[in-house]
């Protein structure tokens, strides 16, 4: 089953098909409150990438002699307990979340989707054992898988992806299984297996196309849970270590003066607060656009 549409023929040439993605944007349009959550991320992500060229200050020089100054015309978000700047180190911060982010989404969604795939396909011995192996990881809460794949591995932000990436494959794997046995129902799959199409022929043409859309969305909200995660280990002294300036790690040094300082960890945590709001309104919107059983 292709996912395009056939476009009237004129003067009798062949008709050409309209992607199904170019079939949303107009619709795209229509969901302001998502298109202005992507334009918040978008600058988020413009502010991480040109933290060297936005910020005021180095976020990890130290001025001992400006330290716990409140917010002000020099220091937008005021300064730490060691006199660096807040507002630089947020800017900073945000390349740091929105990457573990990413890297640890794509973590999870290509291990996921593979053993989906074949767990949905495949379902003998294989899917069973693949299965069986991913109830086991959701026996777990995903922080504290991920908590405890830190604490073998190390205290880094790599690890961090690693340990997010890898607890949230479960979820991915459940919901592209799913989606695979829903779709090998359909009339064209076994039309195809009939004619000896092969298996990896299956997958590119009639099984992946049609598992791609929750994939999508599920991808977009896992890059918030990701932050989220990251954050909290970082918090915990897990994920990012200092001097960098990783927000979870911001909010945590900041608890030692809040009654004192309070932007310490309150601009940080509005940060990301923000920022997984953003990307869960996001993910809801991408949802309304392509599951076709909401429209």
């Amino acid at each position: 089953m292709s996912l395009t549409q056939p476009q009237p023929s004129r003067g009798g040439e062949p008709a050409r098909p309209v992607g199904r993605w170019r079939l949303l944007l107009p619709q795209l349009r229509r969901q302001r409150v998502g298109l202005g959550a992507a334009i918040f991320l978008l600058v988020v992500a413009a502010s991480g990438i040109l933290a060297p060229q936005l910020a005021p200050y180095d976020p990890l020089r130290i001025d001992a002699r400006n330290t716990l100054a409140p917010p002000s015309g020099e220091h937008w978000f005021g300064t730490d307990d060691v006199g660096r700047d807040v507002f630089s180190r947020v800017i900073w911060g945000a390349r740091i979340s929105l990457r573990v982010g990413f890297v640890s989404a794509i973590i999870s969604t290509v291990i996921g989707v593979v053993l989906g795939l074949v767990s949905g396909y495949y379902e003998g011995a294989v899917g069973f054992v693949i299965l069986r192996a991913m109830d086991l990881l959701l026996a777990f809460p995903g922080i504290l898988l991920a908590l405890a794949i830190v604490s073998i591995l190390g205290s880094s932000i790599e690890n961090v992806m690693i340990a997010v990436g890898i607890s949230a494959v479960p979820t991915f794997t459940r919901v592209v299984h799913g989606s695979v046995l829903s779709v090998k129902q359909n009339d064209y799959v076994e039309g195809a297996r009939a004619l000896g199409c092969r298996a990896v022929g299956m997958f590119r043409r009639h099984i992946f196309p049609n598992v791609l859309a929750p994939v999508i969305v599920l991808f977009t909200l896992q890059i918030g849970a990701a932050i989220f995660s990251a954050s909290s280990l970082s918090f915990i002294g897990l994920g990012a270590q200092p001097p960098s300036p990783e927000w979870g790690a911001m909010v945590s040094r900041g608890r030692y003066v809040l009654s004192n300082a309070f932007w310490m960890s309150a601009f940080p945590g509005l940060a990301i607060a923000l920022v997984v709001i953003a990307i869960n309104v996001l993910g809801d919107s991408l949802r309304d656009l392509l599951d076709p059983r909401i429209r």
